[in-house]
């Protein structure tokens, strides 16, 4: 078993009324309790240790008093820290629109690793035995997100937080854009149409499922403008389409 502890309290039953030495290793380490006169039940507290495992026993007198009887040892491991976990996932490395994104980073072997935002576990998972751990995150609301990931081993004790990831999510396309060129007939070959899209986005305007061009919305107003190549005589259904930075593309 292991323990957080470096003092860890070992409980047992001995004779009646006996005095019980703590032996660690094969140490006597000179620590003694006194078991329950009636039930035989003791408790005693060991010496401060460093990390490691230890083979742990106790030794009592026997009841004619001119030996000692000796329990069988238990293996212990005494583990009081571990290491602060890294995401090496980049948020470069992320989709934007994908709101249930996968963050990879590295642990202790084993150890339970647990994905934050702001505080709030967002997920759960356990590293493997390389210390290489993957998280997908439940479904997260558009916005900008500071993930950090903790990591707990058996013994209990729980890392520092991991450097922050700065993540933005933007899942939702963009509003429908608009025409607001009225001209229904003209005599200009490559017409100008303009309209209203996200700012920022890039709207591309077409003819049924051809490009005819595209260009960027203003980043304040969203007001755009295309002119297309020249065009052959006849008649057209324009239309747009606005496609924001993570990849949306609106109706």
């Amino acid at each position: 078993s292991a323990t957080s502890d470096n003092t860890p309290s070992i409980t047992g039953i001995a004779r009646p009324g006996s005095t019980v030495t703590l032996f660690i290793g094969d140490a006597d380490t000179g620590v003694t309790a006194d078991a329950d006169a009636t039930s035989g039940i003791f408790s005693i507290t060991a010496p401060s240790q460093e990390d490691g495992t230890y083979d742990i026993y106790i030794q009592t007198p026997n009841q004619a008093g001119d030996g000692t009887l000796q329990s069988e040892s238990i293996s212990l491991t005494i583990d009081t820290s571990i290491a602060k976990p890294v995401i090496t996932t980049a948020s470069s490395d992320l989709d934007q629109s994908d709101a249930t994104p996968t963050i990879e980073g590295t642990a202790e072997a084993d150890s339970t690793v647990t994905l934050l935002s702001g505080g709030v576990a967002i997920g759960t998972t356990t590293a493997n035995g390389d210390g290489q751990f993957s998280i997908t995150t439940s479904t997260l609301a558009d916005n900008t997100y500071a993930l950090t990931v903790t990591a707990t081993d058996a013994a209990g004790n729980i890392s520092a937080a991991s450097d922050a990831l700065s993540i933005t999510i933007d899942a939702t396309a963009p509003g429908k854009p608009s025409i607001i060129t009225t001209t229904s007939l003209t005599n200009d070959a490559t017409p100008t149409i303009e309209g209203i899209a996200e700012a920022g986005s890039t709207v591309e305007l077409f003819n049924g499922d051809v490009s005819l061009g595209t260009t960027t919305a203003d980043e304040t107003t969203g007001a755009y403008t295309i002119t297309p190549a020249e065009l052959s005589d006849g008649a057209y259904a324009l239309t747009v389409t606005a496609t924001d930075a993570a990849g949306n593309i609106s109706a």
